[in-house]
């Protein structure tokens, strides 16, 4: 659409002033009936210009310059322009029309200012030029010829588009499921890039397990400042290193996880849990790896089994 009203914006400036130049040269010559043409087309061609700035609706704005335009290129192919060199303005309206209003409404408007160019280059005395009948034949091929190319062209944008349209509301449906999947999850799912920073894309299910709020962008590690001793930190440390680096597989990186039993104190609330956690690597589109992390509060199990336990 923007492509489209830049396009518009410039036929506008253009169309407008070679009219007024077109139209101060016909004046200077006499020609009363083609000044008034030209000026006429381009107060219209002004007028797009005005009602573009407005709320209305973009097609009229369209309408307004490119069908002045089709006059205009049937008026240059009737008056023949230096050694008929009129009738070469046409070859650009089939572009010009389809791209700025659409398959149906360039195409008609085409078709219509096809009918002109033949008139002017096949019906006798309509022209001052004597148009030669295999130039007629070639001009009229030519044309035929940008038309359809311009036609399968837009055809198969709109396609593309659509396809486009259709497989985006696609990835919008199963983004929505999974964000839905996830925020309606008992366990804490979140991503942690090589600073241990939190990512945004974290589970709701998060901040209840780690008894915490806004957790995006905060330190994993300082997270665990209250359940962890320095020295334990620098284990975790290294024990995630691996993890990005893959320097075991995902069985052994399970089987040497210090935070698989976690007695979890939090830092805002005071809360004691017992967590479990799990962290394998994720590599994103973008090349960069990051750690998906798995927490699951297994206080209520672990209180029941403790219970059991003393009742033995």
């Amino acid at each position: 659409t923007m492509v489209r009203y830049i396009l518009l914006n410039s036929m506008i400036f253009l169309g407008c002033t070679l009219l007024i130049i077109f139209g101060y040269e016909s004046m200077k010559r006499g020609a009363v009936y083609q000044a008034t043409f030209d000026f006429s087309m381009a107060g219209m061609t002004l007028l797009a210009f005005v009602i573009l700035r407005t709320a209305a609706p973009y097609i009229i704005s369209g309408f307004l310059t490119v069908v002045p335009y089709m006059l205009l290129c049937t008026f240059l192919a009737i008056s023949g322009g230096p050694q008929g060199s009129g009738v070469l303005w046409a070859y650009s309206f089939p572009l010009l029309s389809i791209f700025l209003l659409g398959m149906k409404p360039g195409t008609i408007l085409s078709i219509l200012l096809l009918f002109g160019l033949s008139a002017a280059l096949f019906v006798p005395d309509l022209s001052p030029v004597v148009f030669h009948r295999s130039f007629a034949l070639r001009t009229v091929g030519v044309y035929l010829l940008v038309l359809v190319c311009t036609m399968v062209y837009e055809q198969t944008k709109i396609t593309k588009d659509r396809w486009v349209a259709r497989l985006t509301r696609t990835l919008e449906a199963e983004r929505d499921e999974m964000a839905t999947m996830k925020d309606n999850l008992k366990t804490g799912l979140f991503l942690m890039d090589r600073e241990y920073i939190i990512q945004p894309q974290y589970s709701r299910a998060m901040e209840d397990v780690f008894s915490e709020t806004a957790l995006s962008g905060k330190n994993f590690l300082d997270l665990l400042s209250s359940s962890i001793q320095e020295k334990e930190k620098e284990t975790l440390r290294d024990y995630f290193t691996m993890v990005f680096n893959r320097s075991f597989d995902s069985q052994m990186l399970e089987d040497i996880n210090p935070l698989y039993q976690l007695e979890y104190t939090s830092n805002s609330t005071g809360d004691e849990k017992f967590l479990r956690c799990n962290f394998v690597p994720i590599d994103r589109d973008d090349g960069k790896v990051y750690i998906l992390g798995t927490v699951e509060d297994q206080t209520r199990e672990v209180e029941l089994r403790r219970q059991l336990d003393e009742e033995e």
